[in-house]
């Protein structure tokens, strides 16, 4: 078989690797459910943290 060409048992290693990366990040994320203070509104700001960080960055690939 030529070098790069697709077989099954090629497909499903990377499916498997590409499994465990997901299930590994989902359980690193999961040691941290919640950061409250940055959904919450901050004084000074339009809105919390989390909106002016998506507006702002919005803004920036808009240019």
């Amino acid at each position: 078989m030529a070098a790069g060409a697709l077989s099954l048992e090629s497909v499903r290693e990377s499916l498997v690797r590409q499994e465990d990366t997901i299930v590994f990040s989902l359980i690193e994320r999961a040691q941290h459910p919640l950061n409250s203070p940055a959904y919450d509104a901050t004084p000074g700001l339009d809105g919390s943290l989390v909106e002016v960080l998506v507006k702002e960055t919005e803004v920036l690939h808009a240019k």
